[in-house]
């Protein structure tokens, strides 16, 4: 790489203001030469690297015999050299020995060596350099007042930003960097007891819920935080936010999917006839939505307790799912105004059935430093098809403690697929000890009497049986999945907003069956249906083990068909997906509170 130096620059930029100087060998202009000089086009080239400028240049008409080298240097006080190509500050910084402020912006430096600034420098801009610390800056360096390092790739500043090193620093803007641990650099950073602006905007830190407050209660000399004035009523709401006891770098992404429109009309169900003991095979069709997300470092306990929004009161409550390895919570969007709902726990990794492993959207997208298994899966509850939009009105709340992999993970474009959930149901011959029904749990029997009565003429009358006279149950295959539709969301805009909603068109996964073809079967069910295990063998081996005789498959009743694909979308109308994704932000010590009740974590 060409070495273009601070010294290489600074001389090109004079020679090319000043064309009639050489610096360190002024000397005296005839009369002729400057009437010239004034009639020149050198009066039109650009002032912008410096205040000092214009005074130079009228002092270099006027008295030229002044401008010594040492003069010049010593004039300048502020150099603005932006996007120079600039790779390294040397020594002849310090010839400018009155500097007082200085943008190295958009230059191509990797360092920058504290000693080789001027003693008398109080204001310095790195701005979009490739700076990933500043460990040669804090060497030795001026008494600074405000440092201006966004747009580098900054991660971790608690080795030299230490009030040691910067006694006088009262602004810094680390903006648009990669710092992700929020404790350990607002902890660091209160030691300065001199700062009164910081900006961290566009940091993974920004992501975590109490990152303002936590950012407030513990550098209390701080009067702006991400360019806005911070008033008494947000100190106030955050006081002694710090000491509780919450982790403090885990952020919380809240995705809800409020309807999906036009969905296409599932097949109906041939009609039950006991009186003929016709029982056809029956279908239950659901849908959920299901994708990838980031979801790292997120200890057990807090998985393992989800909080649940009462709708009365919009306090929260401890819920705790038993026989969970890992789960997250949903729950109400702040911002919503609809009731609110229950929060659900959902399995990343449930329904992980073999059928389900087939579905194309189990492809995790490959994301640059970010390992395949910190990206989960995550389903909705499925619900049933409706005439009206399908409203899917539980969310999920996606945790996760690698706020650095969340950063960049929010800059690509997430896929949320709708699913078709198909059950089968067939009937089959059992013998009188597997047809009686399960006994009712002691909490939940009824008092003898007519009511015991009652109870046992409707159990007796739910009993089906064939024309053979055989007793039949009902038993529910596995379920088949069918990817329906997706879309695509670009959540970039969390980085810098708590929400984002809208509704998108789907995108089907394959083409929509024709209306003539709504009786026919579906290929992939058929298939799926070819690999389920014989119902036969299963109830031989379940009489066998109870040692009564393999009761008979009843031709008509227990005959399995594969389920009908679905009917066509409605014409000349198209899916339509709604979204609603928020980042999760607490406003005070209040919430803090409540989440840590919630997540069960106070002792």
């Amino acid at each position: 790489m060409l070495n273009t130096s601070f010294t290489a620059v600074i001389t090109s930029l004079s020679r090319y203001t000043f064309p009639f100087l050489n610096l360190g060998d002024a000397k005296e202009e005839t009369l002729f030469s400057l009437q010239e000089l004034a009639r020149s086009d050198i009066w039109r080239v650009k002032e912008d690297w410096s205040n000092e400028i214009s005074s130079l240049r009228r002092l270099a008409v006027k008295k030229p015999t002044k401008l010594t080298e040492k003069y010049i240097f010593e004039h300048f006080k502020t150099l603005r050299l932006v996007d120079k190509g600039i790779n390294d500050v040397d020594e002849g910084l310090l010839k400018f020995a009155n500097l007082k402020e200085l943008s190295l912006t958009g230059n191509d430096l990797s360092s920058v060596k504290g000693a080789n600034l001027p003693r008398s420098l109080t204001v310095l801009h790195l701005f979009a350099n490739k700076l990933d610390n500043l460990d040669e800056l804090a060497r030795s360096p001026p008494k600074l007042q405000h440092i201006g390092a966004g747009h580098n790739n900054l991660t971790d500043i608690t080795s030299y930003i230490t009030p040691k090193i910067w006694p006088s620093l009262l602004s810094l803007d680390l903006s648009n960097n990669k710092i992700s641990h929020l404790q350990q650099t607002i902890d660091c950073l209160s030691l300065i007891t001199s700062l009164r602006s910081l900006s961290l905007v566009r940091n993974p830190i920004t992501l975590a819920p109490c990152y303002y407050g936590y950012t407030l209660d513990k550098i209390p000399g701080l009067t702006i935080l991400d360019d806005v004035s911070i008033s008494l009523d947000d100190r106030l709401s955050f006081n002694k936010v710090s000491s509780l006891p919450l982790e403090w770098d885990n952020a919380i992404i809240r995705i809800a999917f409020p309807s999906v429109t036009n969905l296409r009309l599932p097949p109906t169900n041939e009609e039950i006839d006991e009186g003929s003991c016709t029982y056809p095979n029956q279908n239950e069709y659901s849908y959920f939505v299901r994708f990838c997300f980031i979801s790292a470092g997120v200890s057990d306990h807090q998985q393992l307790k989800p909080f649940q929004v009462k709708e009365t009161t919009g306090e929260v409550s401890p819920v705790t799912p038993k026989h969970r390895k890992s789960s997250v919570s949903s729950g109400r969007n702040s911002r919503s105004e609809k009731p609110s709902v229950p929060a659900v726990v959902v399995h990343p990794e449930t329904p992980e059935t073999d059928t389900i492993k087939k579905l194309k959207v189990n492809d995790k997208p490959n994301v640059e430093g970010i390992p395949q298994d910190e990206i989960v899966f995550f389903n909705t509850d499925a619900v049933p098809w409706s005439e009206e939009p399908v409203q899917f009105h539980k969310g999920i709340d996606v945790r996760c403690s690698n706020l650095h992999g969340l950063d960049v993970y929010l800059h690509s474009a997430v896929q949320f697929t709708l699913v078709e959930k198909i059950v089968e149901s067939h009937t089959e011959v059992v013998s009188p000890d597997e047809a009686l029904t399960p006994p009712v749990p002691a909490h939940k029997k009824q008092p003898a009497g007519k009511d015991k009565d009652k109870k046992k003429k409707k159990d007796d009358k739910s009993i089906l049986k064939n024309k053979d006279g055989e007793l039949l149950t009902w038993i529910k295959d596995e379920p088949t999945y069918k990817e329906v539709a997706c879309i695509e969301v670009n959540l970039a805009t969390l980085l810098t907003r708590t929400n984002i909603k809208g509704e998108l068109e789907a995108q089907l996964m394959e083409p929509a069956p024709e209306c003539e073809r709504r009786g026919s079967f579906s290929s992939h069910a058929t298939q799926n249906q070819s690999n389920k295990t014989n119902p036969k063998k299963g109830r031989d081996k379940s009489a066998k083990s109870k040692g009564a005789k393999s009761p008979k498959v009843d031709k008509a009743a227990g005959k399995k068909k594969p389920p009908a694909s679905p009917a066509c979308v409605p014409e000349n109308k198209t899916l339509m997906m709604s979204y609603d994704i928020t980042r999760i932000v607490w406003s005070s010590t209040a919430e803090c509170r409540a989440a840590i009740s919630a997540n069960g974590e106070e002792g």
